[in-house]
């Protein structure tokens, strides 16, 4: 959302505000750095591959993965890989950052006395990487992984889920404890 909508936005009938993390509040070059550098030199490194040899066995493998929890697991892609995702992860977190105005914007809903809710595809163990090095967490009033349901957000089967759903459909959704969408407030605001 630009600055334009979010003015053009009643405030005062908004109680809760849901935020995604990469991409929204986060830059994603820390994210593709990773993926498009560190974890293909890895895999090229561990199985004396050239860095193209590897980034072609890898293409295939993480596109079969768009749209799946699986894509942002890295428990499933060390598995996959035969590598420490998250230890990559970790050694390049001096590479993640905010997004220009993403920490001001949060501190201006707080001040608005707006409830901020961190709902992320994000995997626990990436996003504790994050918190750990940018102090996310303690911005928000909740934070939520899609890990903790078992669906990513475009999922139709996630609990928040955005996307248009057919009539009379309903499946069983894992929610984690404490979760309800009446426990968000009354209205909600989603970014992204």
């Amino acid at each position: 959302m630009n600055a334009t909508a979010a003015q053009s936005l009643d405030w005062q009938h908004i109680d809760t505000v849901l935020l995604d993390l990469d991409g929204t509040l986060l830059d994603l070059s820390f994210d593709n750095h990773v993926w498009r550098e560190v974890v293909p030199a890895a895999y090229a490194a561990a199985r004396s591959l050239s860095a193209d040899e590897a980034r072609e066995s890898l293409k295939s493998r993480l596109q079969s993965c768009i749209g799946t929890l699986n894509w942002y697991c890295v428990e499933y892609w060390s598995r996959e890989l035969e590598l420490d995702v998250a230890a990559l992860h970790r050694s390049h977190a001096g590479r993640i950052g905010w997004l220009p105005g993403a920490r001001e914007a949060l501190v201006g809903l707080k001040a608005l006395g707006k409830r901020l809710v961190l709902l992320t595809n994000a995997h626990p163990e990436t996003l504790k990487i994050k918190d750990e090095w940018m102090g996310v967490k303690g911005y928000f009033d909740a934070v939520y992984s899609s890990h903790d349901f078992g669906w990513p957000k475009e999922d139709a089967r996630h609990p928040l889920c955005l996307c248009d759903v057919p009539s009379g459909y309903a499946a069983p959704r894992p929610r984690p404890r404490g979760f309800s969408r009446r426990a968000l407030g009354r209205r909600a605001l989603v970014g992204r």
